[in-house]
């Protein structure tokens, strides 16, 4: 079991500022118990300051990656798709391999480019939600013909 150090406090808080490690596997990463790391955040205040701030950079990487997420989906992508083709002999042995890229695309989304327009341009693409009346009222309306 490893003991405090600053060096460990600060691999802790890397890795969860990433954002891809949950707390078991950023113990098991720096050899120790998980509820060692619940101890420290709780009992030692430099550690608890490090693990907010890396919390708060851990949310800037997710709000980084949607945005560059959505951005691809919004304006499409293309990538390589690399296979290896095998042909075999009449003996049944494999005698010679191809490999095989082929540029794919993937066209804009629709669905991300109306997200992305209902909420960057709502004066232009916002949806008016119609606010029901309180059914007094309407009781009050059928009642009066």
């Amino acid at each position: 079991m490893a003991k405090y150090s600053e060096g460990i406090k600060n691999k802790i808080a890397e890795l969860l500022s990433t954002g891809e490690y949950g707390i078991l596997e950023i113990c098991a990463a720096v050899n120790i118990d998980n509820t060692t790391y619940y101890n420290w955040k709780k009992n030692k205040p430099d550690f608890s300051e490090a693990i907010k701030e890396a919390e708060r950079k851990q949310l800037d990487n997710i709000k980084v990656a949607a945005k560059k997420s959505l951005w691809k989906l919004i304006n499409g992508y293309e990538y390589e798709e690399v296979t290896q083709e095998a042909k075999k002999g009449a003996d049944g042995k494999i005698k010679e391999t191809h490999i095989k890229k082929t540029t794919k695309v993937v066209p804009p989304q629709t669905t991300a480019v109306i997200f992305a327009l209902k909420n960057t341009d709502k004066e232009n693409f916002g949806e008016e939600i119609e606010k029901a009346q309180p059914v007094k009222i309407v009781f009050e309306e059928i009642a009066k013909k």
